[in-house]
Formats: C-alpha cells, structure tokens, sequence
C-alpha cells in the first residue's frame, strides 16, 4: 500500500468525505489529487482538484472543474482515502483520458510520469480507456499515445 505524505489538501480530502451533502455532487478530479491517490503521480497535491456538473454551488477552498450531467459518472469509482474514509474518484482511464483532453493545464513532466505509469501498470483497460477517448473525442490523441507507447 502506498505511503502517502500528508499535506493540508489529503487533511481536507477526510474533512470533505465526512460531510454528507458532498459525497454525491462531487468526484477528485485528474490532474493532481485523483492520479495521487490512485498512484499515478507520486506528486502529493497542495490544493484539491474536483468535478462537479456544472452550476452546482460549491463554498470549499477547492480547484473545481465543471462538466455536463451526461459524462459526471463516467468512470467513478470508489477507493479508500489515505486515511481510511471511502472517496470517490475518477479510475485511472478516465484520468487520462481528462489528462489527454487538458494536456495544456499540465507540466510536461507531470504529464509524462502519469502517461507512463499508467502503461506500466498490469491492471489498466486498454479497451475503457478506448471507449472513453471516443466519448470525450480524443481517440486521435489517444491513438497517438498508443502507437509510441505500445
């Protein structure tokens, strides 16, 4: 199990999991809290990025990142916080495929480590990760990755 550094925004992750009334408006987003936790990046984040559909209120000091009603629970899934409370995040194919489709909002390193752990793994879906690029219209990003890293 992975050693996680403990930093304000993992604190804030338990405070937020505890409160009821966020535990189905919103998800951990992609690019530093969802790839952490899901040992993607070994970049512990500093500030808490999430999803939610679009024009929900929101009054917590977080990153938030709106999307359509119809793709919010594409690829949820439910994994223990670092310090034991059931969260919600992103799976690893959603991430990326967040992660192709906002490749601009993202250090080239941090990019590169997340693409690459993600190949490296034995557990990844190739065929999910497919499926997903064709619903958020990247699969020519995502064929691109593909042919280099395969």
């Amino acid at each position: 199990m992975k050693k996680y550094r403990k930093t304000k925004a993992l604190s804030i992750i338990c405070l937020i999991t505890n409160k009821n009334k966020y535990t189905r408006c919103f998800c951990y987003e992609y690019i530093n809290t969802a790839c952490y936790l899901l040992n993607l990046s070994d970049r512990a984040p500093y500030k808490i990025d999430v999803t939610t559909i679009n024009h929900n209120n929101i009054s917590e000091n977080l990153e938030i990142h709106y999307v359509s009603k119809d793709k919010f629970n594409i690829g949820i899934t439910e994994i223990k916080s670092p310090y034991g409370n059931p969260i919600k995040v992103y799976n690893a194919e959603r991430c990326i495929c967040d992660l192709l489709k906002n490749k601009n909002e993202v250090d080239i390193e941090l990019y590169n480590k997340i693409i690459k752990n993600y190949f490296k793994q034995s557990k990844k879906d190739l065929m999910t990760l497919e499926e997903y690029a064709k619903i958020f219209n990247i699969q020519e990003k995502f064929e691109n990755i593909m042919e280099v890293l395969i």
